[in-house]
């Protein structure tokens, strides 16, 4: 699978904003990134949220949940986080924000 990862900080000390990018294939269990991973507990913030920004990335219904598992994955274990993704306003794939949707409801 394709993986890069890059890692910006931006502000004062502690920095107030630490961006970390990553292409990850969320169908293949060769690599699969977690909250873990990133390593964002040792930064030491208060804030423990995850916030996952995501475009272009429904295609397949059938690969909802393994979408819906690995955005899971990387939000914090107990702070959670939100996830915003974007999607042209006509799907791609007839019934993929649906999957999406009931995949995500399913894990909870």
């Amino acid at each position: 699978p394709i993986s890069s990862e890059q890692e910006v900080v931006a502000g004062g000390t502690p920095p107030l904003i630490t961006a970390r990018s990553s292409i990850d294939d969320w169908t293949s269990t060769d690599k699969n990134i977690s909250y873990k991973d990133l390593q964002l507990d040792a930064l030491d913030y208060d804030n423990k949220q995850t916030l996952i920004l995501a475009s272009d990335i429904l295609y397949e219904p059938s690969s909802m949940d393994s979408l819906a598992t690995k955005l899971r994955n990387l939000l914090h274990p107990t702070e959670g986080g939100y996830v915003l993704i974007t999607d042209p306003e006509k799907e791609r794939t007839s019934g993929c924000r649906s999957a999406l949707v009931e995949s995500v409801e399913e894990i909870g």
